[in-house]
């Protein structure tokens, strides 16, 4: 399992409650890790990207767990010839149309949060006025790999738009809060 750590107040408060750790795995992998080991243990977990939009939502009773995406923040491949970029979930937003911008391109989404990270914009299905142009994040999502409380890694969609192949996933996840 990944490393553990206490902790630091103010930045790992959860709408004011004090989580009992915080995990930053470095891969997709390790998140299952954790979230099984979290399982195992009966732990509640909230998962963190930006941090952006933790006082959205209900309070929770209690957080035995923070899984911080802070170190799944790659743009891991950018296929600019075919309009598409494979991006982890903790990649902050700006900082990816920064990389995509030498291309000419850019990622339809828009948050109102500096810190607003992909997985964070599409856990929510935050958007703003592009929204009416390009869609929402669900419709510009066309892959997804997500780690699962059971310990695996499952993808579903693909790299290339005109992907049919299996279970929507990427819209299920999307606005689930993770």
């Amino acid at each position: 399992m990944p490393m553990l750590r206490p902790p630091q107040l103010p930045a790992d408060l959860v709408d004011g409650v004090v989580p009992q750790a915080v995990c930053e795995p470095q891969t997709a992998e390790e998140a299952a890790e954790a979230l099984a080991s979290a399982r195992d243990a009966g732990q509640a977990v909230v998962i963190r990207g930006g941090g952006t939009k933790m006082g959205w939502g209900r309070t929770p009773a209690a957080v035995d767990l923070v899984l911080s995406t802070r170190r799944l923040d790659r743009l891991v491949a950018h296929e600019y010839a075919d309009l598409t970029a494979t991006v982890q979930a903790g990649a902050k937003l700006v900082d990816v149309n920064r990389a995509l911008a030498a291309h000419g391109q850019f990622l339809p989404l828009e948050s109102a949060f500096d810190d607003a990270t992909i997985g964070g914009a599409i856990a929510t299905n935050d958007s703003g006025p592009l929204r009416h142009r390009y869609g929402a994040p669900r419709d510009v999502l066309i892959g997804i790999r997500v780690a699962l409380c059971d310990g695996r890694v499952v993808k579903a969609g693909g790299n290339v738009v005109k992907n049919v192949a299996g279970y929507d996933i990427g819209r299920l996840m999307s606005g689930s809060f993770g």
